[in-house]
């Protein structure tokens, strides 16, 4: 083992990461391969887990078909508003900046631990 677990300095930090992104690129690699194998073969069982293709659902709906949730919403006696959420990616690109964004809501920040390609 040519790196630290717990680096003391930053050079051993250095090859921890190096060795973080070898291992997380093999983790990839092997995932794409055994969802291939998966794909081909079927779901595989180990003692804890089953690998297979599970769906994963989502739902769009057009603007008249909104406009009809909201009335149905109302006529059951809920408040469309307390559902309707907007995303502030679909608002910035509308053109909105976070001086815009903060006239209407409260920025939430927080320090998510990962990598960035430099």
């Amino acid at each position: 083992m040519d790196f630290e677990l717990e680096p003391k300095n930053f050079a051993q930090a250095i090859k921890l990461a190096k060795e973080i992104e070898r291992l997380e690129a093999t983790v990839k690699c092997m995932k794409d391969n055994f969802k291939t194998f998966v794909k081909e073969y079927g779901a595989v069982e180990t003692d804890f887990e089953r690998w297979d293709f599970y769906p994963s659902v989502s739902w769009a709906f057009d603007k008249e078909n909104t406009k009809e949730i909201a009335r149905t919403l109302i006529l059951e006696g809920t408040d469309p508003w307390e559902l309707i959420k907007f995303a502030p990616k679909d608002l910035i690109s509308q053109g909105w900046n976070e001086e815009s964004l903060a006239q209407f809501g409260s920025k939430k920040v927080t320090n998510r631990f990962t990598s960035r390609k430099l």
